[in-house]
């Protein structure tokens, strides 16, 4: 079983959904998955609306590197990522 189903079978069990998936790597930026659209972009905090709801991103020197079917990805010093 993949390292991904088996994640996402742990969280099942929970009772959650995954409808989305990020991944972030420290102190370069995260890839975003299941993206419809994005909202506010600032060099601090950039909102980015899936499918099923929405994410705030806040940290530093945030930018929006590639945004193309779906997929983004953003360069920059992430703190959080806000489920809303």
């Amino acid at each position: 079983m993949g390292f991904r189903r088996e994640i996402s079978k742990c969280l099942n069990d929970f009772g959650v959904l995954p409808s989305y998936r990020v991944t972030l790597v420290g102190g370069v930026g995260g890839y975003f998955e299941s993206v419809c659209s994005l909202g506010q972009i600032t060099k601090t905090e950039i909102k980015v609306n899936l499918k099923k709801g929405a994410v705030i991103l806040r940290g530093s020197d945030l930018c929006v590197s590639k945004y193309c079917d779906g997929d983004l990805v953003v360069l920059g010093d992430i703190f959080s990522v806000e489920v809303v």
